[in-house]
């Protein structure tokens, strides 16, 4: 069964960052609560897309999730025109893609080519309250590529691992691991599990 969550539902999440032996860092303990506002967004030629607000004890950000007809989910990034990431919860296919940016300034040609693979990573149980939810797992990477005029600027790359219930119709987790950045500092990790949810 794939529910679809409806405008007033609500999914918290316990967030921590992660140090770069991915230990959790002192302090850095927050809530997360995901609010669907409504699921009338747009964005480019897709519609009925899902307006979730992220909130956090400091911070707040909104993102529009689409339910696919084969039951893929599509994020975007709010305003954006197309998808940030397709996760294969229904198809259960990897999914790659390819973007390329070229802008031209004063003579100046700068590439910027963005290589994204979702890949499913199979099944697992994550407690919330108290009880196993059944989800799907899945891996989006990330590798950025930035040239210059044709010389290599940096090379950046990321890594998500997505766990998608199908009976909620939401993530129940979110993980990325800390790593090196491209500019020889450090980035870090976050982790994102779902301790509540209201569905209505």
């Amino acid at each position: 069964e794939f529910v679809h969550a409806h405008a007033g539902s609500t999914f918290t999440f316990d967030e921590y960052s992660t140090d770069s032996m991915n230990m959790m860092i002192p302090g850095s303990r927050d809530t997360m609560v995901s609010t669907v506002l409504r699921t009338d967004g747009v964005a480019g030629n897709a519609t009925g897309l899902l307006v979730v607000e992220e909130r956090k004890r400091s911070s707040k950000d909104t993102m529009c999730f689409g339910y696919e007809a084969n039951n893929n989910i599509s994020v975007y990034f709010l305003g954006s025109s197309s998808p940030l990431m397709t996760i294969p919860v229904g198809t259960g296919i990897v999914v790659n893609k390819v973007t390329v940016d070229t802008t031209i300034d004063q003579g100046d040609t700068s590439i910027t080519r963005d290589t994204t693979i979702t890949t499913p990573l199979g099944s697992e149980d994550i407690t919330v309250k108290g009880q196993p939810v059944s989800s799907k797992k899945f891996q989006f990477t990330l590798r950025e590529v930035a040239m210059l005029n044709g010389a290599r600027l940096f090379t950046a790359s990321s890594d998500l691992v997505l766990n998608y219930a199908a009976s909620l119709g939401y993530f129940v987790k979110k993980a990325s691991l800390s790593r090196p950045d491209p500019f020889g500092g450090w980035g870090k990790g976050r982790i994102q599990t779902l301790i509540d949810y209201n569905l209505k």
